[in-house]
């Protein structure tokens, strides 16, 4: 009969899944990791490709975030960002779960369906794939992955090409910044209400061209005023103010002004 592993001082009996889970994720040795070696910039894949066929994966930490609409607020904002590009959306998968978990089972899903389709897997940011497994929400917030974590979820990608909105490299406090204020908000600062409200442009595009919402629905939906609504849809959507929306099919509208605000 083998014997249990232990742990080096040798107390706490270890059972053989969880060595291979040290091995496979933590190396003390292990440098930092250059995220954008492992993950594409999006706006890279779309220079080379203008048909981009994708599967979204997004990801909370905690249930408070899930029931507070942090998650579907993620989703919103990054369904909105590709749809104003022009990219082809096949399915979203979401999780809840800490980025360093070693059970990527919603991760590897959103693997499986990009490579049934020969599509990207794409999230918001880096840290929606990975967090390092030092991060720590009060103690150490702007921990990196190392070479050997960004090599782990290269393994679990299984050959697929994933991809970031954000830049794979961009600094924590960017990122960061940009996450408040799509899911909580931040108290006024000086720029702080025209940041937010610039915030909620996608989403606001998003919901009148995909759903073919009003604009009182989608007043009451983001929290944007009427004017700025009206506005925001007749500059980048060619004057289609002047009709009473919705128009005719959701579908046939996006195509029909896609190509007016996929540049803006």
């Amino acid at each position: 009969m083998k014997k249990k592993p232990h742990s080096s001082n040798g107390d706490t009996p270890l059972v053989y899944s969880d060595v291979e889970k040290i091995l496979r994720r933590e190396d003390p040795l292990s440098p930092l990791g250059a995220a954008s070696d492992y993950i594409e910039d999006i706006d890279d894949l779309l220079s080379q490709d203008t048909c981009l066929r994708v599967v979204i994966f997004c990801r909370v930490s905690r249930r408070e975030q899930d029931r507070t609409g942090n998650l579907q607020k993620q989703i919103a904002w990054v369904r909105a960002w590709l749809w104003t590009h022009n990219v082809v959306v096949l399915a979203v998968v979401w999780d809840v779960a800490s980025g360093w978990k070693e059970e990527r089972v919603e991760f590897k899903r959103a693997v499986q369906l990009a490579k049934k389709c020969g599509a990207v897997v794409v999230a918001e940011s880096m840290d929606r794939f990975i967090r390092s497994r030092k991060f720590n929400t009060k103690t150490a917030r702007d921990a990196w992955p190392t070479e050997h974590e960004f090599a782990s979820l290269k393994e679990d990608a299984d050959g697929v090409t994933l991809a970031t909105i954000f830049h794979p490299n961009e600094k924590w406090e960017v990122v960061h910044r940009h996450q408040t204020i799509r899911g909580y908000g931040l108290r006024c600062v000086a720029g702080e209400k025209k940041f937010r409200r610039q915030a909620k442009f996608a989403q606001v595009i998003w919901l009148w061209v995909a759903w073919g919402f009003t604009y009182r629905e989608i007043q009451d939906e983001v929290g944007i005023c009427f004017s700025t609504v009206r506005d925001w849809i007749a500059r980048y959507c060619s004057g289609c103010a002047e009709f009473a929306p919705p128009l005719g099919n959701s579908a046939q509208r996006l195509v029909k002004y896609m190509p007016l605000f996929a540049s803006t």
